[in-house]
Protein backbone atom coordinates (compact mmCIF):
# COMPACT_ATOMS: atom_id res chain seq x y z
CA UNK A 1 0.00 0.00 0.00
CA UNK A 2 3.05 2.21 0.90
CA UNK A 3 4.65 1.59 -2.52
CA UNK A 4 1.08 2.34 -4.09
CA UNK A 5 0.80 5.98 -2.51
CA UNK A 6 4.11 6.73 -3.11
CA UNK A 7 3.52 6.52 -6.81
CA UNK A 8 0.38 7.81 -6.84
CA UNK A 9 2.06 10.93 -5.22
CA UNK A 10 4.68 11.27 -7.74
CA UNK A 11 2.51 11.09 -10.33
CA UNK A 12 0.36 13.51 -8.74
CA UNK A 13 3.12 16.40 -8.24
CA UNK A 14 4.78 14.87 -11.62
CA UNK A 15 0.98 16.27 -13.24
CA UNK A 16 1.24 19.76 -11.29
CA UNK A 17 4.83 20.65 -12.28
CA UNK A 18 3.44 19.90 -15.81
CA UNK A 19 0.32 22.04 -15.72
CA UNK A 20 2.55 25.13 -14.16
CA UNK A 21 5.37 24.49 -16.48
CA UNK A 22 2.51 24.53 -19.22
CA UNK A 23 1.18 27.96 -17.72
CA UNK A 24 4.45 29.07 -17.38
CA UNK A 25 4.36 28.77 -21.36
CA UNK A 26 1.54 30.15 -22.35
CA UNK A 27 2.15 33.38 -20.09
CA UNK A 28 5.63 34.00 -21.72
CA UNK A 29 3.86 33.58 -25.24
CA UNK A 30 1.26 36.17 -24.16
CA UNK A 31 4.23 38.63 -23.01
CA UNK A 32 6.04 37.91 -26.42
CA UNK A 33 3.37 38.96 -28.32
CA UNK A 34 2.21 42.07 -26.24
CA UNK A 35 5.69 42.84 -26.15
CA UNK A 36 5.81 43.22 -29.86
CA UNK A 37 2.80 44.86 -30.19
CA UNK A 38 4.55 47.84 -27.54
CA UNK A 39 7.28 47.91 -29.66
CA UNK A 40 5.55 48.97 -32.87
CA UNK A 41 3.65 51.15 -31.15
CA UNK A 42 6.44 52.70 -29.89
CA UNK A 43 8.28 52.67 -33.26
CA UNK A 44 5.36 54.76 -34.50
CA UNK A 45 5.40 57.15 -32.28
CA UNK A 46 8.57 57.84 -32.32
CA UNK A 47 8.27 58.66 -35.88
CA UNK A 48 5.29 61.03 -34.99
CA UNK A 49 7.81 62.73 -32.31
CA UNK A 50 10.51 63.18 -35.04
CA UNK A 51 7.85 64.16 -37.68
CA UNK A 52 6.51 66.65 -35.03
CA UNK A 53 9.74 67.79 -33.88
CA UNK A 54 10.67 68.76 -37.55
CA UNK A 55 7.52 71.33 -38.10
CA UNK A 56 8.70 72.91 -34.92
CA UNK A 57 11.85 73.49 -35.84
CA UNK A 58 10.07 74.74 -39.26
CA UNK A 59 7.95 77.17 -37.31
CA UNK A 60 10.28 78.56 -34.85
CA UNK A 61 12.52 79.56 -37.85
CA UNK A 62 9.55 80.89 -39.97
CA UNK A 63 8.70 82.58 -36.43
CA UNK A 64 12.36 83.83 -35.44
CA UNK A 65 12.63 85.42 -38.88
CA UNK A 66 9.42 87.23 -38.65
CA UNK A 67 9.89 88.46 -35.51
CA UNK A 68 13.73 89.59 -36.66
CA UNK A 69 12.41 91.40 -39.36
CA UNK A 70 9.91 93.05 -37.47
CA UNK A 71 12.42 94.14 -35.27
CA UNK A 72 14.32 95.92 -38.57
CA UNK A 73 11.21 97.07 -39.54
CA UNK A 74 10.31 98.57 -36.52
CA UNK A 75 13.87 100.35 -36.08
CA UNK A 76 13.39 101.68 -39.56
CA UNK A 77 9.76 102.81 -39.03
CA UNK A 78 10.16 104.10 -35.18
CA UNK A 79 13.49 104.60 -34.22
CA UNK A 80 15.26 106.24 -37.28
CA UNK A 81 12.75 109.06 -37.77
CA UNK A 82 12.99 109.98 -34.51
CA UNK A 83 16.61 109.81 -33.88
CA UNK A 84 16.62 112.47 -37.53
CA UNK A 85 14.00 114.39 -36.09
CA UNK A 86 15.58 115.06 -33.07
CA UNK A 87 19.12 115.97 -34.87
CA UNK A 88 17.27 118.18 -36.77
CA UNK A 89 15.53 120.30 -33.74
CA UNK A 90 18.86 120.13 -31.98
CA UNK A 91 21.11 121.63 -35.41
CA UNK A 92 18.40 124.55 -35.75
Amino acid sequence: MDELFKIFFLDKCRHQKEEALNFRVVKEKEVCEIEEELGAEIATLEKQRDGLEAELKKVLCCYSWKISVGVDFFYLVMIVPTYLSRSAIISN
